[in-house]
């Protein structure tokens, strides 16, 4: 039963960190709403870098600056909400059809208190032995008489029960792996996430209360660099939960922004070039801290 559990959950579990028929980019999955904040975050780094080195240009006046470092904080608050948007409740039941990392990480909390989250079910989710005497046997029947690199599903179960043996206390998952991502995706364990929720509660999607409204003026004190450290914080948890649940190598690559660059002199072109491949090499930092947390070097 545990194992059926574990693989019906893995399946729903991919679908919300990937979408429904990946390498096709769902909007709605976790990831397609990564990669939107990726191209925010570019195309905004790039405006602003564009207006500090041309401060006498038109589009660094302060009406258009003040007004695209409020939207951009804004979009980007709201996205990191929706990441961490627990399950719905509507009559007591929970709404498990939502797109959250914190879903995610909260039902994976559930199967492994009820038992069902652990290391033989994660091996039968991935469809390989338990035993690590027999993926040994096997990978070497694999390599037996053959040299050099090879493709061999017994390499990839010797790497998962690598995973495995870090991140597993005989056959329990760890505590400190779950420790770890609810320091990034809980607001009680996280002040800038908490302020960021804070900020998207008082001031953008709920009427004015008592206390939000002398909080009019706090926009621009939510520091792009908060709200950008926040953001590593979702994709590292997003790596984490990808590798362990769908054993997948994902990029934060955004797609088509070299074609949104026409009116833009060579300079400009150049900045976004700098900018959007500054934020790719962050990216890839950010994904092997993810990797880090199931014990894995990346």
């Amino acid at each position: 039963m545990a194992d059926e559990t574990i693989r019906r959950k893995f399946t729903d579990w991919k679908e919300c960190l990937e979408g429904k028929d990946p390498p096709k980019v769902d909007a709605n999955s976790i990831l397609g709403v990564l990669l939107t904040m990726f191209w925010e975050m570019g195309a905004y780094e790039t405006y602003a870098t564009v207006c500090r080195n041309n401060p006498s240009s038109p589009l660094a006046t302060s009406l258009f600056t003040n007004l695209t470092a409020y939207n951009y904080i804004q979009a980007q608050a709201i996205r990191i909400r929706r990441l961490c948007e627990p399950p719905a409740q509507a009559d007591e039941k929970k709404d498990t059809s939502v797109y959250s990392l914190r879903r995610v990480v909260d039902e994976m909390k559930q199967q492994r208190k009820a038992g069902f989250l652990t290391r033989d079910s994660i091996c039968a989710a991935y469809g390989i032995p338990v035993s690590k005497e027999e993926v040994k046997r096997q990978f070497e029947t694999d390599t037996a008489g053959v040299s050099g690199s090879f493709s061999s599903s017994s390499i990839v179960a010797m790497n998962m029960h690598a995973m495995l043996d870090k991140i597993c206390d005989k056959n329990d998952l760890k505590k400190s792996l779950f420790d770890q991502l609810d320091k990034r995706l809980l607001v009680d364990n996280n002040a800038q996430l908490g302020e960021i929720i804070n900020f998207v509660n008082k001031n953008i999607v709920h009427s004015a209360s008592a206390d939000s409204r002398g909080q009019v003026g706090r926009e621009m004190a939510l520091r792009i660099a908060d709200v950008k450290k926040v953001i590593q914080d979702m994709t590292e948890a997003f790596f984490c939960c990808n590798v362990l649940v769908a054993q997948a190598n994902t990029s934060m690559i955004t797609i088509g922004w070299e074609d949104q660059l026409v009116n833009l002199t060579d300079e400009e072109v150049a900045i976004a070039y700098s900018v959007f491949r500054g934020i790719k090499a962050e990216s890839e930092t950010w994904k092997q801290n993810g990797y880090k947390l199931l014990g894995e070097p990346g």
